[in-house]
């Protein structure tokens, strides 16, 4: 017997509709240093559809690989949505790899163009002539571009096309996504990504999470690797803030994005968490808000310090009003394969006084891998 109820296939086209019509005013923030540029879901929606009429312009086709060689930025988000939505393949390309692998991968994966910030043109440089599948380098910034060669600039590609893209309807198990990873023996091996496993991704860290449309959720995770952990897709999808750190992943900038931003999420490796405690525990004070939702009648300026399981670090916050997560995962996993949280009954009898919503969570949320 079959059910009634109505079928489609699970789409990142989907996600990108989504946040752009029922979030249209929320935000992504791209940190650059001393300031920061914003943009809305709907115009990151319009500038995903004019790179997909670029990149169709191009010549890019269904199941193509389109490159990136990118840091957490808005350029970057058009990208995770305006490729997979045409039906052409990302490839996040880890600038972590040495160049060796990094020309590696970008051969077998047979990528035709990449997106490249401009702050990472001499690592692509230094590779250049060893690339034999590359037909286009469209450059996001300024910089010297001579020793690649032509190169194309992704402000003027995208300022000759319309944000009415045609998306086409695709298969959910369609490749959406790849990236290669270097856990195993030899070279990178890689993994693709469908889009159905992306968007149930997205569904399973909504629960795991508790993000929601008033969140704030700062990615340092890289989106030059295993898609960031999901969390742009999963941010865009429930309207939560994008805060996104660029290059700026050291602990001083970082430390002043999160004060000037107030998230009320992040996602980061203990490595980076460790940083930022030695940071504030510097000479130099940082007075952070340990209400980042800045609800009615909590602090604001208090500074509170400690350490979270087996010595990994964790941001300084009243640890009555933070919960923590710790996650597990795997590329072949579309990354999260698992969440280790303390049971809400748990919490409740360690912390009586703790301040929780109505479901249970505490108001500041923080995960690392």
């Amino acid at each position: 017997m079959q059910s009634t109820m109505q079928d489609g296939d699970l789409t990142i086209t989907d996600i990108l509709r989504r946040g752009a019509r029922v979030f249209p005013e929320s935000q992504v923030v791209s940190f650059k240093g001393e300031s920061s540029t914003r943009g809305s879901f709907a115009e990151v929606a319009e500038r995903a559809g004019r790179l997909a009429g670029a990149l169709k312009r191009l010549g890019i086709q269904p199941g193509d690989r389109v490159g990136t060689l990118c840091w957490n930025n808005q350029e970057h988000l058009e990208a995770y949505l305006a490729v997979p939505s045409m039906g052409a393949v990302l490839h996040t390309l880890n600038l972590r790899l040495d160049p060796q692998q990094l020309a590696y991968v970008i051969n077998h994966a047979e990528d035709r163009v990449v997106l490249l910030d401009a702050s990472l043109i001499p690592l692509l440089a230094a590779i250049r002539s060893h690339l034999t599948t590359i037909e286009r380098i469209i450059v996001i910034g300024q910089g010297d571009t001579a020793a690649l060669g032509e190169v194309l600039s992704y402000e003027e590609l995208l300022a000759a096309e319309s944000p009415d893209y045609p998306w086409p309807a695709l298969a959910e198990k369609s490749a959406a996504a790849m990236c290669y990873t270097t856990g195993t023996t030899g070279a990178p091996k890689g993994v693709v990504y469908s889009h159905r496993s992306i968007s149930l991704h997205c569904l399973a860290e909504w629960g795991a999470f508790s993000l929601k449309e008033s969140d704030r959720a700062l990615v340092i995770v890289p989106m030059f690797h295993v898609n960031a952990w999901g969390i742009p897709y999963t941010a865009f999808m429930l309207g939560a803030d994008l805060l996104m750190p660029d290059r700026f992943l050291q602990p001083e900038p970082l430390c002043r994005f999160i004060q000037s931003e107030r998230p009320t999420f992040a996602a980061g490796v203990p490595t980076i968490w460790q940083g930022v405690l030695q940071q504030i525990e510097s000479p130099l004070l940082w007075a952070f808000p340990y209400n980042f939702a800045q609800k009615d009648g909590y602090p604001s300026d208090a500074r509170v310090v400690y350490d979270w399981i087996d010595d990994l670090s964790v941001f300084p916050y009243d640890p009555e009003m933070l919960r923590k997560s710790h996650e597990r995962g795997l590329a072949e996993a579309t990354v999260v394969a698992s969440v280790a949280r303390k049971l809400h009954e748990q919490a409740l009898a360690e912390r009586p006084d703790a301040i929780y919503l109505p479901n249970g969570v505490e108001y500041e949320r923080f995960a690392t891998e």
